[in-house]
């Protein structure tokens, strides 16, 4: 039996799927996180500043991939405590190394940063449906709308929808 092909540009493949896992900003924070020490889930949230929801999905995609352990202890309340395995080990390594070019080279992305912000022009403003002008943030996928607070706004799949008072 010929030794199976993997090609990581093929959505399918598996291994494409592994580094989309692998290579999520929160997957790197817990590998980074649980490198030297065993953490239970609160310390994990506390120190990570991640919600609940978010923690649970990476932590069991993490474990389901053989990265991480879950140690569950009959105590009351219920103790969870997780730590990476062998394989986790060796992946956290490659993340330590992804934090530490991120933190060597910050100086050099911010100056890129300000020289590209200043070379590409502003995207002008333009008018939505209620007649106030509308920007969007890059940052968020709400619509930013000047001088209307974030609690008027009801967001809805593929629009944004001004309360009325």
């Amino acid at each position: 039996m010929a030794p199976m092909r993997w090609n990581i540009f093929d959505p399918e493949c598996p291994t494409r799927q592994l580094l989309d896992r692998i290579a999520d900003k929160w997957t790197v924070l817990v590998l980074c996180q649980l490198a030297d020490t065993t953490q239970r889930f609160g310390e994990l949230r506390r120190e990570l500043h991640m919600s609940q929801k978010v923690l649970t999905d990476v932590l069991r995609s993490l474990e389901r991939d053989g990265f991480v352990s879950r140690e569950v202890f009959a105590t009351v309340p219920l103790r969870v405590e997780y730590r990476l395995t062998r394989l986790g080990l060796s992946l956290s390594r490659e993340a330590q190394q992804l934090r530490g070019f991120a933190a060597s080279n910050m100086p050099a992305v911010l100056a890129a940063r300000v020289k590209y912000d200043r070379r590409t022009p502003k995207v002008p403003a333009r008018a939505s449906k209620e007649g106030v002008p509308e920007r969007q943030d890059k940052h968020s996928d709400a619509a930013v709308h000047p001088g209307i607070s974030r609690a008027q706004i009801v967001k809805k799949p593929h629009a944004t929808i001004l309360q009325e008072r």
